[in-house]
């Protein structure tokens, strides 16, 4: 074959390649774009999707910038928003969440890139949401513990257990008396008692690791809390006054200070002169936006630990329940109502009244509503119901009567997914849970009760259910 023939031949196959290509090209941009990537903020099979986690949709190519919300969907449904920024789509979740739920995130076609070309055909991702976790204190007393109650057996620990509806419990951290705990998705801060004094650990709830948190100097640690946002822990300490001079007595007396829950560095906290902020009580909304703390006074103030707004003077109440599952209103005990006051607009809301029973705890649902639980002596009954207080209407949920005769609901808490309570069960003669608690106690257990089925699904031994995502 003659060199000319080689050279046609080339030509040949060089133009048909770049025919094809063109051709190719041509195709792909008429087909518009395409979904290349699915990234989730957390993975939704280690911890359920709450509000204001978020869903990245990356395209092959860049998308035109208008809202392309009304062409994205979930089943089953859930409320969000969407965003444009180039290549992707970042959907915001507005809900939390079903546990152990089978999603499919649907795109339709038409979404359009900056050329005009639209997705020609529908795109569909699927996923199940994590089951629902619960951790609790397994709280073991020794052999003639409550004739000697400082008489602590270390062959007898107290345990902090991490169960799921379904599962066997698993003990992730362990200690002769375990005082209280508290817990994110992520971490739990633990506070142990130790020779008079107590100590805080930090247990990574992925990979159990443990880590002490070296405290400002031995003493009494109260209100252990912890919030989302930072992932940070707080807490009140006090030093043995026996111990100190009466000047760092009084400097440091119940002095706040937050924990980093990813280094365990615990720093004080300060107000604007730079003073370390000292509080008579202490609580965390669940979110981190608001530090609710009582002054020697009694008076309660809102005050930011990110420094977002000046403290918010709230004032006295008769008693505290927490706060709202989203931070922005604080449940408290007026004259024997449960009432909320939101810290924003400096309103109160009286959600229940001495009438309907004394109210014996009470906590905000991921879902807007309140879970309390009230004594309830009418038609000379004695029973505690728990009760759901929503958009101005309650229900009930379920009465100790149809738990145990003998026993006493002391409180319940609601699953992120809002699907099933915790529900705290006492029996008679148990008046609270601490290291010097009644024998009694010992057979405090919880029921897991299903709102939806309105049945009760299972049951714990153990105190302080703390549900996580």
């Amino acid at each position: 074959m003659s060199t000319n023939s080689y050279r046609r031949t080339g030509i040949i196959v060089v133009l048909t390649c770049a025919l094809l290509i063109i051709l190719l090209s041509v195709l792909l941009l008429s087909r518009g774009p395409r979904v290349r990537l699915v990234e989730f903020s957390r993975r939704p099979e280690d911890t359920s999707l709450q509000r204001g986690e978020t869903i990245r949709l990356l395209f092959d190519r860049r998308l035109s910038e208008e809202d392309h919300s009304p062409k994205i969907s979930f089943l089953p449904e859930i409320d969000f928003s969407a965003q444009t920024n180039g290549q992707s789509i970042t959907i915001t979740l507005d809900d939390n969440l079903q546990s152990s739920t089978k999603y499919s995130l649907n795109i339709a076609a038409g979404i359009s890139e900056d050329g005009g070309s639209s997705l020609s055909s529908g795109f569909s991702y699927t996923f199940t949401s994590a089951a629902a976790r619960l951790l609790y204190i397994d709280r073991n007393y020794p052999d003639g513990y409550f004739e000697s109650p400082t008489n602590v057996e270390d062959d007898v620990p107290d345990n902090l257990m991490l169960t799921g509806l379904n599962g066997e419990p698993e003990s992730i951290f362990s200690h002769a008396v375990i005082s209280s705990y508290a817990a994110t998705d992520a971490y739990a801060a633990v506070l142990i008692e130790d020779d008079g004094s107590n100590r805080i650990f930090i247990v990574n709830l992925d990979n159990r690791n443990v880590r002490e948190v070296t405290l400002p100097f031995d003493g009494q640690v109260r209100d252990l809390s912890v919030a989302r946002r930072g992932d940070r822990a707080y807490y009140r300490i006090r030093p043995d006054f026996r111990e100190v001079s009466d000047e760092f007595f009084a400097l440091n007396a119940n002095r706040v200070e937050a924990i980093d829950l990813e280094t365990s560095v615990s720093s004080p906290i300060t107000n604007d002169n730079g003073d370390l902020l000292q509080a008579f009580s202490l609580q965390i909304d669940p979110t981190g936006t608001y530090a609710l703390i009582q002054e020697n006074s009694l008076q309660y103030f809102a005050i930011s630990p990110f420094d977002d707004f000046e403290p918010v003077l709230i004032g006295s109440r008769s008693g505290l329940y927490g706060f709202s599952a989203d931070g922005n209103s604080v449940l408290f005990r007026d004259n024997e109502a449960l009432s909320s006051y939101d810290v924003a607009s400096s309103s109160s809301e009286v959600i229940a009244t001495e009438t309907e029973g004394f109210i014996r705890s009470a906590s905000g649902t991921d879902q807007g509503g309140i879970v309390y639980v009230a004594n309830d002596s009418r038609d000379g009954l004695n029973q505690q119901e728990v009760r759901l207080y929503k958009d101005g209407t309650t229900e009930l949920i379920v009465s100790s009567l149809d738990i145990a005769q003998d026993a006493t609901i002391e409180n319940a808490r609601t699953s992120l997914d809002g699907r099933h309570v915790a529900i705290e069960v006492r029996p008679e003669g148990c008046r609270f849970d601490q290291v010097d608690a009644y024998s009694v106690c010992q057979g405090t257990y919880n029921v897991i009760y299903d709102i939806q089925q309105q049945r009760l699904s299972s049951q714990l031994d153990g105190f302080a259910p703390t549900w996580l995502p």
